[in-house]
């Protein structure tokens, strides 16, 4: 099911005026809470820490802990780009990008972790962009039996958690008056 059929918890509104009362938690209108998150992390850098099990956050360089499996980690700039370009490889059908994501939870199949490898050893967003835009998606078509760069360019924005408030993704080979 996605996450648009989830009712609302009973005590969803006792919840946010405890932790805007005594948390000094802000509520987040107008954008993705993860944007939020990302601009966040981004302003106050190393005094943060991103506390969530939401895997898509580990593209926002810095400090994140996960609750649930109790890991700290620390994601650098780089580190952030290689999973946020993976991530664009694996797609993400919540953020409404096709996706493989839900069908290999555990584990990642040995034929899609071979796409993904070759990242981890590329050190310029230029050489991740071009990858993903040539061994991946110069290789499939759109539902018409057409591949468009546009097709690519929309879900690299669908994915990307924010650093800075209306900054959005821009391919790395083109200057924002091209899009």
């Amino acid at each position: 099911s996605s996450r648009k059929d989830l009712l609302h918890p009973i005590h969803l509104e006792a919840v946010r005026r405890h932790l805007s009362k005594y948390w000094k938690a802000e509520e987040v209108n107008g954008m993705e809470a993860d944007d939020a998150l990302g601009i966040a992390q981004t302003e106050y850098q190393d005094s943060s820490v991103i506390c969530s099990i939401d895997k898509d956050l580990l593209q926002v360089p810095g400090y994140h802990y996960n609750f649930v499996k109790r890991e700290h980690s620390f994601i650098s700039p780089f580190d952030g780009l290689r999973r946020f370009y993976k991530q664009i490889i694996t797609g993400d059908a919540a953020d409404g990008v096709p996706a493989f994501d839900g069908k290999f939870r555990n584990q990642v199949p040995k034929f899609v972790q071979k796409l993904l490898d070759p990242i981890d050893e590329m050190t310029e967003e230029a050489d991740m962009y071009e990858y993903v835009r040539w061994h991946i998606y110069e290789n499939q078509s759109d539902q018409y039996g057409v591949f468009t760069e546009q097709v690519l360019h929309r879900n690299a924005q669908l994915l990307y958690i924010l650093r800075e408030e209306g900054k959005f993704w821009r391919p790395p080979s083109l200057s924002s008056e091209v899009i």
